[in-house]
């Protein structure tokens, strides 16, 4: 059940926008509404879901906290400050879509656990659905049939996070590529990788800094999972000279990512040379080894069965 609704609309990607109002819900726009939010607050419980941390000069913390307890004016005072946040960013990211709705919500104080949730609506917003706001103010209703399917939202953020002090609010941001940090820099947030990248880099990194070999026996420190810095801090244990550089694994101005139980086992990394790939699992990075030969190198793989068709003896 939402408490309070504030919906915008947000046009050519920030260069036009309708300042937020309050909205009286119906049954249908309330049931469409709560269920967006059940959604992404149900995104923590993945094993690998992004952790967002406030920055230190982030107010969005302290807005968040006004929405949920503050007046009716300054719940709206918010949503007009983080819709404006929100069109700025916007304005300077390519990648973000033309238009959208957005929508600051917050569930009554007597829930069992009352949060607060920005959600970010996309949807192509026609003339005609224009001149019906125009005569009729913002109303759900009036995009409704634009708008995406509970689960299926690009982006949202909701306070506050059960896994705090490890995270401070719930993020939802299905396009993170570092061309759609427009909406966490809107809000002045700190946002980890995705568990896969972390993966990947964490990888990358034990290959670069360790060489195959010991890559493969370090990452089976990390067969647990856990936050990246704590597994690295793990790593350095035993491989006191592996450092983190990549942010998603501790590396400087990065928040950790997280390496989800056993991800690493089946993991894969090409390695190439001369037009030639060869694909490995993490765990058997022991069974190849390479050594000079003159101006070129022989690189070797064991084998249990053959890679290719034995050759004729008396070739």
């Amino acid at each position: 059940m939402i408490e309070r609704c504030a919906l915008g609309v947000i046009l050519k990607r920030g260069s036009h926008l309708i300042d937020p109002v309050v909205n009286v819900l119906t049954k249908e726009e309330d049931d469409y509404l709560s269920r967006h939010v059940a959604e992404l607050r149900r995104a923590h419980e993945d094993d690998g879901a992004i952790r967002a941390k406030f920055r230190v000069a982030s107010t969005t913390h302290a807005d968040l906290r006004r929405a949920q307890s503050g007046s009716d004016d300054e719940f709206l005072e918010v949503a007009v400050r983080m819709v404006h946040s929100l069109a700025a960013t916007m304005r300077s990211s390519p990648r973000a879509k033309e238009d959208c709705v957005v929508a600051l919500l917050t569930e009554p104080k007597g829930a069992k656990k009352p949060s607060v949730t920005f959600l970010k609506l996309d949807a192509r917003i026609e003339a005609a659905h224009l001149e019906r706001v125009k005569s009729g103010g913002i109303r759900l209703h009036v995009f409704q049939d634009l708008l995406p399917a509970p689960g299926d939202m690009q982006k949202g953020i909701s306070w506050p996070d059960p896994r705090s002090p490890e995270s401070d609010l719930i993020l939802v941001d299905t396009n993170r590529g570092d061309a759609a940090l427009y909406f966490s820099n809107a809000f002045s947030l700190d946002i980890s990788s995705r568990a896969q990248t972390t993966e990947t880099q964490l990888v990358d990194e034990l290959v670069r800094q360790l060489g195959p070999a010991r890559a493969s026996k370090a990452a089976a420190l990390a067969r647990e999972g856990g936050k990246a810095d704590e597994i690295v801090a793990k790593i350095k244990t035993e491989y006191p000279e592996f450092e983190a550089t990549a942010r998603s694994i501790g590396g400087p101005g990065g928040l950790p990512g997280v390496v989800r139980p056993g991800a690493l086992d089946d993991r894969k990394r090409v390695f190439t040379a001369d037009g030639i790939e060869l694909r490995l699992p993490l765990a058997r990075f022991d069974v190849v080894s390479t050594r000079r030969d003159g101006t070129d190198f022989v690189t070797s793989i064991r084998t249990s069965t053959p890679l290719f068709p034995l050759a004729d003896s008396d070739d």
